[in-house]
């Protein structure tokens, strides 16, 4: 009688090519996520920083339109930040009630004011302004997305 006994060998761990495998897929996953996620982030900088600077703009206006202490409010427009400030033109040295800071991905830019400048000061009474005109809130690194600030002579703020 001739009895073979066969060999079994079971597998205990992982081989070298099944963990190859393994990171291939994960960084495939991991590629198709953070895209996405990146995207969303930008969007999400841009629409936050551009309801920052048109909230100030609607307070300044708000506070001008009540004659809150007698003053009238503007906003002083930088690259990196909007500044909200009482009077009829921005003082660097004077007492600053709200500053808004973009995120340091966004930057404001093409600022295009009638009478050139970067502050919109509003009328008492009517909450009107002379500095009526654009700006535009934008990535610093890329082109991937922008929004339009207009402020209308009348002193009503939309954005695209």
């Amino acid at each position: 009688m001739n009895t073979k006994k066969h060999k079994t060998f079971s597998h205990q761990g992982f081989s070298f090519i099944e963990i190859l495998i393994s990171i291939a897929i994960l960084a495939i996953i991991a590629t198709a996520i953070i895209g996405p996620f990146a995207s969303f982030r930008n969007a999400q900088a841009i629409k936050n920083t551009n309801e920052s600077i048109i909230a100030l703009l609607n307070q300044a206006r708000v506070k001008t339109l009540s004659s809150e202490n007698l003053l009238q409010y503007g906003v002083h427009l930088q690259s990196d930040k909007a500044i909200l400030f009482s009077g009829t033109s921005y003082d660097v040295d004077a007492s600053i009630s709200e500053v808004v800071v973009s995120d340091s991905k966004v930057s404001i830019s093409d600022i295009a004011l009638a009478g050139g400048g970067d502050d919109v000061v509003f009328e008492r009474l009517t909450g009107a302004t002379d500095n009526y005109g654009t700006l535009v809130v934008t990535l610093t690194d890329t082109s991937e997305g922008q929004k339009t600030i207009t402020i209308a002579k009348t002193g009503v703020v939309s954005s695209d």
